[in-house]
């Protein structure tokens, strides 16, 4: 049985986004200790633009 789970991270701006990921910013950021733990992951991110805000 195989379960999954989806990170979701809230950033200011794409310039935000581009200073974490760099500039190929469709590349997910999954650090070497995860990878560790994960039997798999997308090796893609998907980015979406929200209308609210978190304060």
């Amino acid at each position: 049985m195989r379960s999954s789970s989806s990170t979701l991270t809230m950033f200011d701006s794409m310039d935000a986004v581009r200073a974490f990921a760099g500039d190929n910013y469709a590349v997910a950021v999954v650090p070497a200790e995860a990878r560790k733990l994960l039997s798999r992951f997308d090796a893609r991110s998907e980015h979406y633009e929200t209308i609210l805000r978190l304060e």
